[in-house]
């Protein structure tokens, strides 16, 4: 999409303006397309079996059939695809990629975060933490913050299509940054060589550099 609604930049020294355009306006490529490219990028491995392999293809490909439907005719040209960030909170450097970022009408933009999990019609305040951090980034960044400002976070559950939306306050930003000092400084200061097997959840990166495994 970013690619087939390109805007054109007006001089050597501006910014190439996103479009915005919804709906009808938009170019948007084939369902076949999206497809083909879905089967190009599948990566085959990791599954515990060759039924459990196709099940999640063929899922997969659902997934797109059914977003392509819901976005008929309601089209949105993002700003921003899997964008990057690395920020400071605390003594921290915390990174993470935002899924994407679009321009909304009224100058604001939106954050969306892709799930494949099960929906959810209602967030409890741990389920907002990964929008916020987001949303932080985006106050933070030039990069980010010059798109407008980040008023709407969004989940979007691929399985059904469905999205749940909330408006982000200050008070859950600064709740936010406490809780990932507090979580930080925690693993600083635990002593890893005094955790056994029996400890570990043998999914994470500290079990499979230790070569480590729940018994």
């Amino acid at each position: 999409l970013q690619r087939m609604n390109a805007a054109v930049q007006v001089s050597l020294f501006s910014r190439p303006e996103p479009r915005t355009d919804t709906g009808e306006s938009v170019a948007v490529p084939p369902l076949t397309e999206l497809l083909e490219l879905f089967e190009q990028c599948w990566i085959p491995d990791w599954y515990e079996s060759e039924r459990q392999r196709k099940e999640y293809f063929e899922r997969g490909k659902e997934m797109l059939r059914a977003f392509y439907a819901g976005e008929e005719g309601a089209w949105r040209v993002p700003v921003v695809l899997e964008g990057g960030f690395t920020i400071q909170v605390g003594a921290y450097m915390v990174r993470g990629r935002i899924d994407r970022i679009d321009r909304c009408a009224d100058g604001t933009v939106e954050i969306i975060d892709y799930k494949t999990g099960k929906p959810k019609q209602k967030l409890e305040a741990r389920d907002k933490d990964q929008l916020l951090l987001y949303k932080m980034a985006a106050d933070a960044l030039p990069k980010y913050r010059t798109l407008g400002p980040a008023e709407t976070l969004t989940y979007h559950y691929l399985s059904d299509g469905s999205t749940v939306r909330f408006i982000p306050k200050p008070k859950d930003l600064e709740k936010l940054r406490e809780k990932i000092i507090r979580v930080l400084d925690c693993i600083h200061e635990t002593d890893f060589s005094q955790i056994g097997s029996k400890d570990m959840c043998g999914m994470c990166e500290f079990c499979l550099m230790a070569g480590k495994h729940p018994v």
